[in-house]
């Protein structure tokens, strides 16, 4: 099937809204799009959204509620609406998934729009058979000077805070508001999306990171290849109708993390005190730049105008000492070398991709390098080096941060760069020469 892949979407929105969506995703090369209508009786004629074949549209009626599948992971009454949006996103998913006749599949909300540089398929047909899921960082949108004032000037903005590096004390400067809660930044989620496997079963779903009953798979595979582009700001006014529905309980979001209840609980009670006008300058705060701050940010780092944006994909790896990690195509091996002696005749870079940093995930990763154009996955072989090897596995190494450093362990060992410059599975312990980083 090629890496073919499909978005799961749980809408509550407007036509023009969806097709906004509908239209970006199209041309990215989405195989499939199943999209939910949480509130079907919003739409007086939903043809109108039968753009084009490839998306599966589900008015979620009471009648559709009533006569759906169960899932016994969900923790939700059979045969009724859930209450909270997440569990009927879930549901969603996992009926998304049963029909699906794509490979990976996505669940995305309507604020959200997939974005890479690259085709989506071939980044996907990279990624080994015992990976379950890979992650997409998300980039929060923000507006340079002025607030959108209608939908397309809100996804037509070019400019997108990032987490590429975290630094509350920069962020702080820019909000100044304690209140507001920010995440470096102020992100609607910081976990970003990730793409599973179809054909894989779920032993929990997630909005975020789902979970399959197969523990030895890795799950939520770093990437830096494709991003989730969030507007969680939408416009002003959808802005204030979002958070007056939640402050109600119009709108019921039980899995709200910690911080972004205190920041909803402050808004309640500003808003209470002034009434709309708090919210506008809030929204105003949050996310509309002058031409200094946005300056400064981009300066920094810590916005990217993906208009100009270059993906990272030539990264190597770099010893505490200073050589980088090839293979070398005569030894068949890979060994350390200095970077003046690279030669691309000879030697391929060694590349890795790694796990999401988060307590709640198995910190792994994986070596690999390109041949000829073609990715190709690296073993240990009986002498405990490391080699090619014809797989559509990789083989997982425990991964351990230590700073801007990272260290890669199996089976009680770990891989050493010895003072040889040979690379091999046998220290002991983690000192300096047990040290790695990626660099671009």
């Amino acid at each position: 099937m090629n890496n073919t892949w499909a978005l799961v979407v749980t809408a509550k929105a407007s036509i023009e809204n969806i097709k906004i969506f509908l239209d970006h995703h199209l041309k990215l090369g989405v195989n499939e799009i199943f999209l939910f209508l949480d509130s079907p009786e919003d739409f007086n004629n939903i043809d109108e959204l039968n753009i084009n074949e490839k998306i599966k549209i589900f008015p979620c009626t009471d009648e559709f509620w009533r006569t759906r599948d169960h899932y016994e992971i969900l923790d939700t009454e059979p045969n009724k609406k859930p209450k909270a949006v997440e569990q009927r996103q879930y549901h969603n998913m996992l009926h998304a998934q049963d029909v699906s006749k794509s490979e990976w599949i996505m669940m995305i909300d309507i604020d959200e729009l997939l974005y890479s540089g690259e085709r989506i398929n071939e980044i996907l047909s990279e990624i080994p058979t015992n990976v379950f899921s890979v992650r997409a960082a998300p980039l929060e949108a923000v507006y340079l000077e002025n607030k959108p004032k209608n939908l397309l000037e809100v996804f037509n903005t070019s400019y997108f805070k990032n987490r590429f590096v975290v630094n509350y004390s920069f962020w702080n400067e820019i909000y100044k508001n304690k209140y507001l809660n920010h995440k470096s930044g102020f992100f609607g989620h910081v976990t970003g999306k990730t793409f599973h496997r179809v054909n894989v079963l779920i032993r929990s779903a997630s909005c975020h990171i789902s979970r399959p009953y197969d523990t030895d798979l890795m799950c939520a595979l770093d990437n830096n290849r494709f991003f989730i582009l969030h507007f969680e700001s939408m416009t002003q006014e959808f802005f204030i109708e979002k958070n007056l529905k939640r402050i109600s309980n119009e709108f019921y979001v039980p899995f709200l993390e910690k911080k972004s209840k205190e920041r909803l609980s402050y808004f309640k009670e500003n808003y209470e005190k002034d009434g709309e006008g708090f919210l506008e300058k809030i929204y105003m705060d949050m996310h509309v730049f002058n031409t200094k701050t946005m300056n400064k940010c981009l300066e920094s780092g810590y916005i990217t105008n993906i208009n100009f944006y270059e993906f990272k994909d030539e990264a190597y790896i770099e010893t505490y000492h200073g050589t980088i990690i090839v293979f070398n195509r005569e030894k068949e091996e890979v060994v350390a070398i200095r970077k003046e002696d690279f030669n691309k005749n000879l030697h391929c870079k060694v590349l890795i991709y790694n796990t999401l940093d988060g307590n709640n995930v198995s910190q792994k990763a994986y070596l690999y390098t390109k041949v000829d154009g073609k990715v190709c996955y690296l073993y240990l072989n009986n002498k405990n080096k490391i080699t090619l090897i014809n797989t559509k596995k990789a083989q997982l190494f425990e991964f351990i941060r230590n700073k801007s450093f990272f260290s890669l362990g199996l089976n009680g060992k770990f891989l050493k760069c010895k003072k040889n410059n040979e690379v091999k599975l046998e220290a002991d312990i983690i000192n300096n020469w047990e040290l790695f980083k990626v660099n671009f």
